[in-house]
Order: structure tokens, then C-alpha cells, then sequence
């Protein structure tokens, strides 16, 4: 099947361009008049130019639309892998480059939080700066550094994720995401996937992502709640 935007040729099977992420579109059926030979609408019961009825033309087969091939489809170890990558730039970021800006960030910390922040994965910094801001911590941080470590990830996630389907980390392992219609998120289904969808994934002990391994269609609860795929785009 020929890309309408690309013009790539993909298996007939696929419901995805390999390689612009497009939503591959069968081609229209139409029906031969017995009587002028005209193409009508398939759907169509007398000719459009004589008037002639349609009954007995008999219509081409339509195609079965296949399913989509699990081929097309971002398995659980490829997410795995950019989701381990960006967790890797978002904690170098956040944890070399914004607490160098800050000063003394931890300073009043509680012993042990501050390397609990250092150490921990981007999606615990709610719960370890909630900790930290129990114990006393953030004493000589500015409003907007305590802001940005709360919501860079989330900022980082939705924005790529938004303009261009992609992470970093999605980028290095050829992996895209797309809504239904192949096009791209968007900021606001983006911003929708990213907070409320992963904080449902999230909550029930990281169910909604382990999900991807379990579903046919290799979604997790973030993807369905927010209608987008993950697809392989090589």
C-alpha cells in the first residue's frame, strides 16, 4: 500500500507508514455502469450520468481491512528502552544542571533526601520533594526552582511528545507516537496523556504501564484513555 503523504510503499497489512507514521488509507471502490461504463459510488443504485440502475453491475471486491499488524506496533522493550533514556537526560538535567543553578538547594534537607533526589527516577519527584517539603527542605530555594522540578518532566513529556511525537529517547529507538489517525498528538491530547493517563498507569503500582506486555495492541492505560499509539517508524 502506497503513503498518501510520503509516497513509501508499505505491506498491505499496515495500518501505519514506516516512514512518516501517516494512517495508511485504502483506496476508494467505485462501480462501472453496464449500460455508459461511468464509475459511481459504490454505495450507489442508478448511474449518475444515464440513470441506468446499478443492480446488476456487479462491484469489485471490496478489500478486507486487515488487522493491524503487531509488526506496526511499539513493543514493551523498545518503550522500555527511551523511557530508560529520557529518565537518564531528565535526571542529569534536573539533578547536575538545575541543582548547580540553584545554590544551596538542599541545604536544611533531612539527611538522606537530597541523594534520594539524586538517585530517583523521574516520575518518584512528586513523592521525594513531597518528603523533602515535610522534613523542612528547599530552605533557600526559590519558588520557581521548587516549580521546575516538579513540572520539567511532565513539561518535557508533553511538549515533545505533542510537537513532534516523539522523545529523545523515542528517537534513538525509531518509536513515534500518533493518534488513531496517524497524525500527531498535539499539545493538548499530549499534555492529557501525559498527566492525567500516566497518573492513572501509575497509581495501581504501575499496572497501566506493565499493561503494554499484556495488550495485543501493546498500549498502555495512558494510550487508550488518550487514544494515541506507539508505533515503530524503523
Amino acid at each position: 500500500m502506497t503513503c498518501s503523504n510520503c509516497g513509501r510503499e508499505n505491506p498491505d497489512e499496515a495500518r501505519f507508514c514506516a516512514g512518516c507514521g501517516s494512517a495508511l488509507v485504502a483506496p476508494v471502490v467505485e462501480v462501472l455502469c453496464p449500460s455508459c461504463g461511468r464509475e459511481n459510488p459504490s454505495q450507489a443504485r442508478f448511474c449518475g450520468a444515464c440513470g441506468s440502475p446499478l443492480e446488476e453491475a456487479v462491484a469489485p471486491p471490496l478489500p478486507v481491512a486487515p488487522r493491524p499488524s503487531t509488526a506496526s506496533y511499539a513493543g514493551f522493550w523498545r518503550r522500555a528502552g527511551a523511557f530508560a533514556l529520557d529518565g537518564i537526560i531528565l535526571t542529569v538535567f534536573l539533578n547536575v544542571v538545575l541543582n548547580g543553578l540553584s545554590g544551596f538547594l538542599y541545604i536544611g534537607s533531612p539527611p538522606g533526601l537530597g541523594f534520594a533526589l539524586v538517585v530517583s527516577p523521574w516520575f518518584l519527584y512528586p513523592v521525594v520533594v513531597g518528603l523533602s517539603a515535610y522534613f523542612g527542605s528547599f530552605y533557600g530555594a526559590t519558588l520557581v526552582v521548587k516549580l521546575l522540578i516538579l513540572l520539567y518532566p511532565w513539561l518535557y513529556y508533553s511538549v515533545f511528545t505533542g510537537l513532534r511525537g516523539q522523545t529523545p529517547g523515542k528517537m534513538v529507538l525509531g518509536i513515534k507516537v500518533v493518534r488513531g489517525d496517524g497524525q500527531l498528538p498535539g499539545l493538548g491530547c499530549a499534555v492529557f496523556r501525559e498527566t492525567v493517563g500516566k497518573t492513572v498507569s501509575t497509581i495501581v503500582l504501575f499496572l497501566g504501564f506493565l499493561w503494554i506486555a499484556l495488550d495485543r495492541h501493546e498500549e498502555g492505560w495512558h494510550d487508550k484513555i488518550a487514544g494515541t499509539h506507539v508505533i515503530r517508524v524503523r
